[in-house]
């Protein structure tokens, strides 16, 4: 067997190849990193009956990102065989492919897309004033499906592209053909996403319900929090929380006036920078019971029994 062998490597195949001084035939043991701990090479690749100076097998149905032990085994139609000793290769991480691009809310000087792809991945948008040439990037290097990046700085009225690039763990990249557009004034009112909402009692002297509101928004906005007890809200019974001071994309608000074992609707309307307004849908929301203790529950039922406990302390 002359010199190393070459192995061309991908996430689920490898073919090795080398060459003989004499005709052989070809033959690959080989098994992944924790086969070959627990017994050796657990697989056998051949063409044992075709006899050559030049050698070529390919392995299939690897896994991808596995550490995998093989060695290469030639034996002439007369005379001795030769083999290599251990030798190891690590298959590629399974490439992402891109798919669901969509061009969000292009306003004067900010886009956001949005796309995904079938493997987690992180993701990177090189964008390309078309007047200047300057081209930036923005990213986020987080492994996951679904893909949100926000371009911002960009020049009101300009021609741009932006290349989206998936890379995965092990380093490799793929990237998506260009999308093209053309910053303009924004007149699309911002999207309210991910609402969620969480209780907490706290019992005492003075009992008190605090109930946090989260959401995010697609662009920065200033956000106002409308609640009303019960699942009919009039203008005589709505309640609103201050407007937020600043514009953001992530959203939290605090209510600490609900009263336990109530039911309330609310909503949330937002404002971006130019002006756009949005308005969520209504949700419900039911506040936690109040938890009566033991000797209350010993009270009561003692109060069911004999009348004379109502008249304790008087």
């Amino acid at each position: 067997i002359l010199g190393e062998p070459h192995i061309e490597i991908g996430s689920d195949t490898a073919t090795i190849s080398w060459d003989t001084d004499k005709e052989a035939n070809s033959v690959v043991d080989y098994a992944s990193d924790s086969e070959y701990q627990s017994g050796g090479y657990a697989h056998k690749e051949e063409d044992a009956e075709t006899y050559s100076l030049k050698h070529s097998i390919t392995l299939l149905a690897l896994r991808p990102e596995t550490p995998y032990h093989f060695r290469i085994i030639s034996k002439p139609q007369l005379g001795p065989q030769a083999q290599t000793e251990d030798k190891s290769f690590t298959t590629k991480s399974t490439l992402p492919q891109i798919f669901g691009i969509h061009l969000l809310n292009v306003g004067e000087n900010t886009a956001t897309l949005t796309w995904s792809t079938q493997v987690p991945a992180g993701g990177l948008v090189e964008f390309t004033n078309m007047s200047t040439r300057e081209t930036k990037s923005i990213g986020d290097p987080s492994m996951q499906i679904g893909h949100t990046i926000r371009l911002p700085d960009l020049k009101f009225r300009t021609p741009y592209t932006a290349t989206i690039k998936a890379n995965t763990a092990t380093g490799d990249v793929i990237a998506s053909q260009p999308v093209t557009f053309v910053t303009t004034k924004d007149d699309t009112p911002p999207l309210i996403l991910n609402v969620a909402n969480e209780s907490t009692l706290f019992p005492g002297a003075d009992v008190k319900v605090q109930t946090i509101v989260s959401w995010d928004t697609d662009k920065v906005s200033e956000c106002q929090v409308f609640y009303g007890e019960g699942l009919t809200v009039t203008n005589e019974n709505k309640v609103s929380l201050p407007i937020e001071t600043g514009y953001v994309l992530k959203h939290t608000q605090v209510i600490t006036q609900f009263t336990p074992s109530t039911v309330y609707k609310f909503w949330i309307e937002c404002d971006d920078k130019n002006g756009n307004h949005s308005k969520s849908e209504d949700f419900v929301l039911y506040t936690p019971d109040l938890q009566k203790n033991v000797i209350d529950l010993i009270l009561e039922n003692f109060q069911g029994t004999f009348g004379w406990v109502n008249n304790i302390g008087k």
